[in-house]
């Protein structure tokens, strides 16, 4: 379980940095989403 939070970390979902660049999110909301995911991660189907 552990050795997934980082490869977790890496697929943001649906990508937070695209939601940033297009101005749906702020970088403040997009650092909060991925301290978020870390917490409660959905796991892929």
């Amino acid at each position: 379980m552990l050795v997934l939070l980082p490869l977790l970390a890496q697929l943001p979902t649906p990508s937070l940095q695209q939601l940033e660049q297009q101005q749906v999110i702020t970088p403040a909301e997009r650092r909060r989403l991925e301290r978020g995911s870390l917490r409660a991660a959905p796991t892929p189907a």
